[in-house]
């Protein structure tokens, strides 16, 4: 029968070798000072090294699962190597790599370690940088933690949001304290716009300081899609398929201002320089299903049951007005938001496709703005961090 699994067929389509990398983090694991002695896998398994980090005041770093996680897929790509080398084959001198999630956060680190033969990341539903600021601001969005952080804060990791200890545990595991070493990284994020961990303005927190340390990276939130996140598959081809042909990326540069009535997205369009144009232009904006949190997530957890229930969030392709302008080798768009005025949030981006290699095409988002620029609750500070889960 004819495989069907993508990374074969991304391997022959471009002549290129692919290789999947399981069992990053190795799991389920049973940790032997554990005192529920139980079976830990994907953030159950990383939330308890990151309390052993807190509880000894980070004199152990090592016992971080990021660096583990990391170092295998630096020795995945070291084993690569060697087998082709084995096999008389040509030996790739250069990698693109990209994982979800937790892999996601290690495609982040993998790229800042390994920056000579990462050449492009693609980091799929992570975006959690400059993680104490991002995480006040989740705080203060949803009132509490989104109930996928359960296991985090089942190991009390949210107490200590205000401890110096948070900031250690940055310097070592957040991509923030990184980002001199993504100079010469392709960057492409992959989002869900209704992601149940990390909100859809997280990129507010380091985006631009990215772009600095990159000279430009890409980003791609995607409405109607959580955590679980789906129908990122050609983009995603057609990005790597530009990076391995050494052809121009798209170029898409934002900005995002507000004033007392409206929001405005104001997008940019480079196509000069061999850069590929704009082939479809669409805007999308979602609104929240009440007033009481800014909170744009699929699910959420009902506080009368404790039960996940689904979110009423719907991301449209809305019909504002756009104000498109070519002028040379530029084509600029702008969207223009109504600030709303009963109480609730409206969450709204611009998305552009691009033709790519081999019939594929690239889609691109700006960032997020959402409006207003209201918080339902003040900054936590100590013990009131702790929160609770909605």
């Amino acid at each position: 029968m004819p495989t069907t699994n993508p990374m074969t067929n991304l391997a022959l389509s471009t002549d290129s070798v692919t290789a999947t990398i399981y069992q990053v983090p190795n799991q389920p694991f049973r940790f032997w000072d554990d005192p529920f002695n139980k079976p830990r896998d994907e953030d159950a398994l990383i939330a308890w090294t990151w309390k052993k980090f807190f509880d000894t005041n980070g004199s152990d770093p090592t016992v971080l699962l990021r660096f583990p996680m990391t170092k295998a897929v630096v020795r995945a790509m070291d084993t690569i190597e060697q087998f082709l080398k084995q096999q008389n084959l040509i030996v790739p001198e250069e990698f693109v790599i990209g994982g979800a999630s937790k892999r996601g956060w290690t495609t982040w680190t993998t790229a800042a370690v390994d920056n000579t033969r990462v050449v492009a990341a693609v980091p799929i539903v992570m975006d959690l940088l400059n993680i104490r600021p991002s995480m006040m601001s989740h705080y203060r969005s949803l009132s509490g933690w989104t109930f996928a952080f359960y296991d985090y804060y089942e190991m009390n990791i949210t107490r200590y949001m205000n401890n110096s200890i948070f900031d250690k545990l940055g310097e070592m595991v957040d991509p923030y304290s990184f980002l001199d070493r993504y100079s010469k990284t392709k960057i492409f994020q992959l989002q869900g716009a209704g992601d149940e961990f990390f909100l859809p303005d997280s990129e507010d927190f380091f985006w631009n300081d990215l772009q600095v340390a990159t000279g430009g990276s890409h980003l791609r939130r995607i409405p109607n899609t959580g955590h679980s996140i789906r129908g990122y598959e050609e983009s995603l081809a057609s990005f790597y398929l530009s990076v391995a042909d050494r052809i121009p990326l798209p170029s898409m540069k934002w900005t995002r201002t507000v004033n007392g009535t409206h929001g405005i997205i104001h997008a940019i369009i480079d196509f000069s320089a061999g850069k590929p144009k704009v082939a479809d232009v669409a805007a999308y904006q979602a609104r929240t299903s009440d007033t009481l949190r800014r909170d744009f997530r699929q699910a959420k957890l009902d506080l009368t049951n404790g039960q996940v229930v689904a979110n009423p969030i719907i991301w449209t392709n809305t019909a504002v007005q756009f104000e498109v302008d070519q002028i040379g080798s530029t084509a600029s768009y702008s969207l223009i938001v109504p600030i709303p005025t009963d109480g609730h949030w409206i969450a709204a981006l611009i998305q552009a496709t691009f033709p790519g290699r081999e019939g594929t095409t690239l889609t691109l988002t700006t960032e997020t703005l959402i409006l207003p620029n209201t918080y339902p609750v003040d900054e936590c500070h100590d013990q009131e961090c702790f929160g609770r889960l909605v």
